[in-house]
Order: structure tokens, then sequence, then C-alpha cells
């Protein structure tokens, strides 16, 4: 059916009392092309200050299969490889690029194909 949309972006926002937790994923049914998509968030009606963090799960972050792959692929590991490995599939905190004005929240993000994401935002 050429009317069906293979592209999926979907989000989650969850609200505790001191954060949001914001959760992106960009994934495609099999056999159908997915592709980098830009992400806008507007948040409304959020008084006080926030600090920002994005966690990243995706072909360079977070991704020990890639480095693996970039290793040659080894079929035994050496224990300085398994750190290398293991180093590699760790969840990085970055910031990311947030408008704050008026108690509204704007941000940007790009998801890669078959990424994920959580943005943190924390009460300040």
């Amino acid at each position: 059916n050429e009317k069906y949309s293979a592209k999926k972006i979907d989000a989650w926002i969850i609200k505790k009392e001191n954060y949001f937790q914001i959760l992106i994923t960009n994934s495609a049914l099999p056999e159908h092309p997915v592709d980098t998509e830009n992400v806008y968030f507007h948040l409304k009606n959020l008084p006080g200050n926030y600090t920002d963090t994005i966690q990243r799960v995706d072909e360079t972050h977070a991704n020990a299969f890639t480095k693996w792959k970039k290793m040659g692929k080894p079929q035994s590991l050496s224990p300085e490889e398994v750190r290398i490995l293991e180093k590699s599939s760790e969840l990085k905190k970055e910031e990311i690029d947030l408008t704050f004005s008026e108690n509204k929240i704007s941000f940007e993000i790009k998801i890669p194909p078959h990424g994920i994401a959580l943005i943190t935002l924390n009460v300040a």
C-alpha cells in the first residue's frame, strides 16, 4: 500500500516531581527504509529553570556492535578488547541545546535510523 508510511518516530513523556523524561525512538518495519529524522519539542507551562541531559543509543553512541565491527569482528576477544567494547556500550550524558523562555522549553534533535534518545529535564 503506497499510502502506508513505514517511518516511525515515537515519543513518550514521563513526568515526575522534580524532572521530566522524554524517550524518542526512530524505527521502521523490517525491509523498509528509515532515515535520520529531526524531532522538535515545544513544552509549555513549565515554571522554573531546568537542566538537561541526553543519552543516546544508535550507530555511534553506546554501541559495542559497531565498535566490534570496526575491530574486524574478532571471534575471540582479549581482556583489553572486552574492556574496550564494554566502554563503547556505556551510556553517556550530554547536554542539548535547549531554549527556555516564558515558561516554555523548545529543542530540536536529530534521531538517526534505529536510534533511541532519552532526554531528562531536571528542575534546577
